[in-house]
């Protein structure tokens, strides 16, 4: 079997090959649908051990506490909030001062 499969737009239907191209180039009206293999998890194994319920919530409270160290990363505690954002006009002022004297750089 192929690992590609021509259809036609209209109503979906698998076609031949021959009918979906033309000179080697995709007729319009047809689509190529191509298998894959997605591998992200290729090294893992799976395993046949059910989990105790102690083991349950081990994982549980580990991923819980991975959960709030992630939701709180963005964050520097040694910076008040309403200091750590930038005004936007000194933001556009700092860049319209580096893009004008840019040329002095040369």
């Amino acid at each position: 079997m192929s690992a590609h499969s021509y259809h036609r737009t209209t109503d979906g239907r698998l076609v031949d090959e021959t009918k979906a191209f033309d000179a080697g180039v995709l007729r319009p009206g047809f689509t190529l649908r191509t298998k894959t293999q997605l591998m992200d998890n290729a090294g893992a194994t799976l395993s046949s051990h059910q989990l105790s319920d102690a083991e349950l919530d081990a994982r549980s409270a580990r991923i819980d506490a991975f959960n709030a160290k992630l939701s709180d990363a963005w964050r520097d505690p040694s910076v008040p909030p309403q200091a750590s954002v930038p005004d936007a006009l000194d933001v556009y002022d700092n860049y319209d001062r580096r893009t004008s004297e840019a040329w002095r750089q040369i």
